[in-house]
């Protein structure tokens, strides 16, 4: 794997208090789980950059660290204010379109903590900012031909000792910014498909105060098949910010449920492991996790551990998506839920595939199924067939048939204005 140079920067943006409390000790902290968030707009390729923040001093690949104090041990990179405006080292790998995943948390006395990139005709060309009671998405001044810097911004609360996952998505001058995979940020901006050199991370803070990063990984992006209809979806969300829950969010993001598979962060260093790896990625499930199975008694250590951690990946993935049925049909998405345990019955032989195939049947009985296939043929019909002002009228009174369920604000996504 291509490590990707990082430039790493703490900006001082939020004027400072006059007087300073004292600073109290970090608290101890524990880095959150690693894991891999669903994207909306991009699927993710090669991976450019993976730091999990083991070591005790953040890795070379990260630039300079002239402004505050950066300190990274167990999963963790604490960053401390300590006055002043950051300088940072530029280091040259050209990238366009990318995905990058990170986790954040605030302590008490930090006001923003944010992340941009760098390139573009004046060095300076995004940044997209977590404040505690909003995220905004900016593009830089001097990039493109107008003057609409601001892309997107969303009134949304972020508490101070809680861990947050932010996923951004960079594709030509499309970008979207989601975490915890229910807020959601979209837009468009000219210039932005400008050739970048480097992602920063930032913070404002009173002196002395510090806010933690954690899981910061890069990957290579490509537009998602069927994006131009989702599109239209996004932009309606975006529209209509009420319509725009965490449960229309999370509908958003879900993978087509006939076709799930587990992701691999990394691909396995073992070859033979990473050639199974493969074959589960492409949808040869049940085989692949035999094979890997098989793997993990390997006369050979490296094979067999390696193989052991792979299974740990799919036994950690199947348990997300058994959660999710569950959260799902909390939500009032059945039809998802009900699509996604029969998948998982094809996975599996014998009592296991029952045990999903009596919860896709348990979940068919419940009148929100019924609600969720009519919203379907509504979502299968194509982007120009949704211009008919006819289409419309079918989404407003299926939006007014079933006002109270999932499936009604998102009736009211799928119009084109």
């Amino acid at each position: 794997m291509r490590r990707l140079p990082i430039a790493i920067c703490l900006c001082a943006c939020i004027p400072l208090p006059a007087a300073q409390e004292a600073t109290p000790a970090p608290q101890p902290v524990t880095a959150p789980a690693a894991r891999i968030l669903r994207t909306v707009m991009c699927d993710r390729g090669e991976q450019l950059f993976r730091d999990d923040f083991d070591a005790t001093t953040p890795s070379g690949a990260w630039g300079g660290f002239s402004a505050g104090e950066w300190t990274s041990a167990e999963g963790l990179l604490r960053v401390t204010y300590k006055g002043g405006h950051a300088l940072y080292h530029e280091q040259s790998m050209p990238m366009t379109d990318i995905v990058m995943q990170m986790s954040f948390r605030f302590a008490d006395g930090v006001g923003t903590l944010g992340m941009g990139m760098e390139g573009g005709p004046t060095g300076h060309c995004l940044r997209w900012n977590f404040h505690r009671d909003s995220v905004d998405i900016q593009r830089m001044p001097g990039v493109g031909k107008d003057a609409h810097d601001q892309i997107d911004s969303v009134r949304t609360r972020l508490e101070t000792g809680h861990w947050y996952t932010m996923v951004m998505e960079l594709c030509g001058t499309e970008m979207a910014v989601t975490i915890d995979e229910s807020v959601l940020l979209y837009g468009s901006a000219d210039g932005i498909d400008c050739t970048k050199h480097s992602v920063i991370l930032g913070a404002d803070a009173s002196d002395g105060r510090y806010g933690w990063f954690a899981h910061c990984a890069v990957w290579r992006a490509t537009l998602k098949h069927g994006w131009p209809q989702k599109r239209e979806v996004v932009k309606g969300l975006i529209a209509r910010r009420k319509d725009a829950t965490p449960a229309a969010v999370n509908q958003l993001l879900q993978e087509d449920p006939g076709h799930i598979v587990p992701v691999f962060a990394t691909p396995s260093p073992v070859p033979k492991v990473a050639r199974v790896e493969e074959l589960i990625a492409d949808g040869a499930f049940t085989v692949g996790c035999r094979a890997l199975e098989k793997l993990t008694m390997d006369k050979d250590p490296a094979v067999a551990e390696a193989a052991a951690a792979s299974v740990a990946v799919v036994v950690a993935w199947e348990m997300t998506m058994t959660e999710r049925i569950s959260t799902l049909a909390l939500t009032g998405d059945v039809c998802t839920a009900a699509e996604i345990a029969t998948t998982l019955a094809r996975f599996h032989p014998g009592d296991v595939g029952k045990a999903y195939r009596d919860r896709a049947a348990e979940l068919r009985k419940d009148p929100a199924y019924a609600v969720g296939e009519e919203y379907q043929k509504l979502a299968a019909l194509p982007f120009d067939a949704r211009r008919d002002p006819h289409f419309a009228k079918r989404a407003e009174a299926f939006a007014q048939k079933h006002p109270e369920s999932f499936y009604a604000p998102l009736a009211k996504g799928l119009i084109v204005q």
